[in-house]
């Protein structure tokens, strides 16, 4: 378990890594790179079981931060745009994906939070 839960944790930061890159080429890239930049440094504490507050500190922290503001953008979705229509240029289909990104940050930072890396 304890492997399978390591490999899933570098694939989150690979993620993570990879999202803080793509978004520079957002409009507004510094908000969104600090997340998953947080998200990123959450998954290198726990790999290398750091104890200091940033072991749990880093986590709290984007957990708080992406939940809260998954749900402002997702209160300007229209419920059917979920339902009906993934296009890019759909409406409401760029809430929809920043949303999604904020869920996966906040899930995954809760379940590191939640359960120590074990030797």
């Amino acid at each position: 378990m304890n492997l399978a839960l390591r490999f899933a944790n570098a694939a989150f930061a690979l993620l993570f890594v990879f999202s803080v890159v793509a978004q520079s080429l957002n409009k507004d890239p510094v908000r969104w790179m600090a997340i998953y930049g947080l998200a990123a440094l959450s998954c290198v504490a726990w790999e290398r079981r750091v104890v200091t507050p940033a072991r749990w500190l880093a986590p709290l922290v984007a957990i708080t931060w992406a939940a809260a503001w998954a749900s402002t953008i997702h209160l300007g979705v229209p419920a059917w745009t979920a339902l009906t229509d993934w296009g890019m240029h759909a409406q409401g289909s760029e809430e929809l994906r920043e949303t999604g990104g904020l869920v996966l940050v906040a899930g995954w930072t809760l379940l590191l939070a939640a359960r120590p890396r074990q030797r």
